[in-house]
């Protein structure tokens, strides 16, 4: 092990917050995101033989399905109701157990012991109504009563979240008390000298060594349990939550060793003590680690030790010494896991599932790619081939996955099928074997072959339909099927297919209008089944491409093609605008314009009244002005800077937020933010008037046009707000005496700030 030095987090400190971090957490602080367990993966951990051991799957959170530890203190609520229900031979009831032990009162604990040793002693209703009170073992009940008083007694000073956002502001000083710590100290060993039942007194010395420890002293907690050991004897949890407490006042008393192998024998034998345990664990060096592993006192504690040692640092390491050790141990499933999922985060590329966002890395999808090490291949192959494992059919699921990712595909295929005809196989690991056998054949396949895809689409329809949140990694699998095809397709000139199956191998597809068209013919054509199937899940309609369509024809200023476009596929920019996308303002507010929800306009009626403005204006040359000023303004308002945005919103163009652009605007469809048209329109009604006020407003819409032309060609420097041009200069020049002028300088900061140089 590489010399290093973990900070431990110790199980004894039920009262502080556990903040182990994950492998691969990261910190987001004040923001949301969604917590995910994996991103890419296809093979299920859950398949291993071992049951509870769930949270140490490899996770992208702290521990698998766990987002974050945050401390123990209700970890035992229902474990100590059981335990106790067997106590009372479940003669009485769990809640009326759960009542006594955390809710009632002292005084209420006071008054039932009163009424077990005298029936005549008044009760209140709700206590009359507990079955305690009819258990025919009287003593048993008292002592429990008297026990149950002193615990709640005891738990202000050892069950606590010291975290100051559990309690606030609040003082919580008196909780670490030395003198009161030290009665019930004294109380607890004073009761356990007199109770008679095993299970009880080993509750008092619980209490008692827990007191010690969080009073500091941890030689007395030791010297506790070494003098009264004897007294464990009934076999539940209680003696693990004592093993924790003595390994934490080991390790503050510098014997790191000894603390180790008691968090080890925790881990192995206490499933809700196993993560504390887990976390508390941390040999600081090699040296550290060979003192602790010389403690074990069998094969077995040896193996847990390397099992908790390789899932915190090296599962091939582990798994090596292990199969030395007795390669039969169940406690190599859980590494051979951890080591494959970990091994897939540097052979798959990370992409989200086809139903969700862009994928971060358009890479190569291939499997057969050499990013897996001989060592582990070599040994998970030995394993495999012994057959002498726990669990045999895991290691030939790993032997199959591995040896298909480096490229020994016929060999892949004979140990997937040694899993899916074995009889004893789970209907996972069979699931397992069946969605590798399909990744095996997409990786290995050359296309286009139209045999080839007949054949898995019944595959990819079963992987499709599987379960999403089900243990069968199946959303990422899915995804790679159809990514890895696209690939192949798209090396092979299909471009259309490709992106049916992956719309991210050019997300610039749609901005060519012969792309359009070409999809739009796929779309209409005679398909296979498999073309069909792929249809079937792609994103994209007919309808959403002829109004992508009509969106770049409209920016085109060609208004009678967008329509002919739209007429392409019933209902087709059918679909309401918000606003009024003709109205336009001094300073653009688009809540403003969208108080009004009555809808004015579809995408359609909004082309159809561009087009009838460009009739009348070429009819009748006194409505040149107006109808241009309308023109001007629909361009205007069909722009990013508009307030007409539904328009050009889809998912075939990455639109996104202006604050996210770079200079060339990525894969932004630039004609959104152009206000090219828009400005020649403005000029154009501010020429075809006579009203200075009329002009004055062209003017100032076509200098914000000017202004965001700007913008869109980066062409402002690191500090500049905004730069004046020409219409900036004419409004100042030519209508500082309209009143539209003065509105200008009352809401406009920059042409302000322009007009008093």
């Amino acid at each position: 092990m590489k010399k290093k030095r973990f900070k431990p987090l110790w199980i004894a400190f039920v009262s502080l917050t556990l903040t182990g971090a994950g492998y691969l957490g990261y910190v987001q602080a004040c923001a949301w995101f969604e917590p995910q367990n994996w991103y890419a993966s296809m093979f299920a951990p859950q398949m291993i033989a071992e049951k509870g051991k769930d949270p140490l799957y490899r996770s992208m959170l702290q521990f698998y399905d766990i987002q974050m530890v945050e401390n123990n203190i209700d970890l035992f609520t229902d474990t100590n109701v059981k335990e106790w229900q067997k106590f009372f031979n479940q003669q009485v009831k769990p809640s009326d157990i759960s009542y006594l032990l955390y809710q009632a009162s002292t005084g209420e604990i006071d008054t039932a012991i009163f009424y077990i040793k005298s029936r005549n002693y008044p009760l209140t209703p709700r206590l009359m109504l507990n079955s305690l009170m009819k258990y025919p073992n009287a003593t048993d009940a008292k002592d429990f009563l008297y026990y149950a008083g002193y615990a709640r007694r005891c738990e202000p000073y050892v069950t606590y979240d010291a975290n100051q956002w559990y309690y606030g502001d609040s003082d919580q000083s008196w909780r670490t008390d030395p003198s009161a710590m030290q009665t019930q100290i004294e109380g607890g060993l004073k009761m356990m000298g007199l109770v008679q039942n095993d299970f009880i007194r080993e509750r008092y010395l619980f209490q008692v060594i827990r007191l010690r420890f969080m009073q500091g002293d941890y030689r007395g907690c030791i010297d506790t349990y070494m003098t009264h050991k004897a007294v464990i004897k009934t076999g539940n949890t209680i003696q693990y939550r004592i093993i924790g407490y003595l390994a934490g006042a080991y390790l503050r008393t510098g014997h790191t060793a000894k603390a180790n192998h008691l968090y080890s024998v925790v881990y192995d034998r206490c499933q809700p003590l196993r993560l504390s345990a887990y976390m508390s664990f941390a040999p600081a060096d090699e040296s550290d680690w060979q003192e602790t592993l010389a403690l074990a006192r069998n094969n077995r504690e040896k193996c847990v030790l390397w099992q908790i040692t390789g899932v915190k640092h090296d599962p091939f390491r582990a798994l090596t010494e292990i199969a030395a050790i007795d390669p039969t141990s169940d406690q190599m499933d859980l590494l051979l896991v951890r080591l494959i999922n970990m091994a897939e985060e540097r052979f798959l590329c990370e992409i989200s599932d086809y139903y969700g966002q862009q994928p971060v890395d358009q890479g190569d999808y291939t499997l057969a790619n050499g990013k897996i090490a001989p060592e582990a291949l070599q040994l998970i192959l030995k394993m495999a081939q012994a057959g002498n494992t726990a669990n045999p059919l895991l290691w030939k699921l790993a032997a199959g996955y591995l040896t298909l990712v480096s490229g020994q595909y016929d060999q892949a295929n004979a140990w997937l099928a040694q899993v899916s005809s074995a009889p004893q196989a789970s209907p996972l690991m069979k699931q397992q074997a069946r969605l590798l056998k399909l990744v095996n054949d997409i990786d290995r396949a050359t296309l286009p072959d139209a045999a080839f895809e007949a054949r898995i689409t019944p595959e990819l329809k079963w992987l499709h339909d599987a379960p999403q949140e089900g243990e069968l990694r199946s959303s990422y699998a899915f995804a790679w099927c159809l990514y890895r095809l696209a690939q192949k397709h798209l090396a092979a000139g299909n471009a259309v297919k490709a992106h049916v199956l992956n719309r991210y191998t050019n997300p610039r597809f749609y901005l060519e209008s012969d792309n359009c068209d070409r999809m739009l013919a796929y779309m209409n054509g005679q398909r296979t089944d498999f073309e069909r199937f792929t249809l079937s899940i792609y994103p994209y309609t007919q309808k959403q491409i002829v109004q992508h369509q009509a969106v770049q024809l409209f920016y085109d200023n060609r208004l009678a093609d967008a329509l002919r476009k739209l007429d392409q596929v019933p209902g087709a920019g059918a679909f309401d605008l918000l606003g009024d996308p003709f109205r336009i303002r001094i300073n653009d507010c688009h809540d403003c314009d969208h108080a009004d929800t009555s809808p004015l306009y579809t995408q359609r009626t909004f082309i159809e009244k561009m087009l009838e403005y460009q009739t009348i204006m070429t009819q009748n040359p006194d409505r040149v002005a107006d109808c241009s000023f309308k023109l001007a303004n629909g361009f205007y308002n069909a722009t990013y800077f508009g307030n007409a945005r539904y328009f050009y919103q889809t998912d075939l163009v990455d639109w996104g937020y202006f604050s996210y652009w770079t200079g060339d605007f990525g894969n932004m469809n630039a004609k959104i933010l152009d206000c090219t048209q828009a400005m020649k329109y403005y000029h154009k009604a501010m020429e075809a008037s006579k009203n200075p006020e009329f002009k004055a407003k062209c003017c100032f819409m076509a200098a914000k046009c000017e202004q965001n032309i700007r913008y869109m060609r980066n062409e402002l420097g690191e500090h500049e707000d905004f730069r004046s041009g020409k219409y900036f200069r004419m409004m100042k020049k030519e209508f500082a005496n309209t009143d539209y002028y003065n509105d200008v300088i009352q809401e406009c900061k920059y042409f302000r700030t322009f007009a008093n140089q």
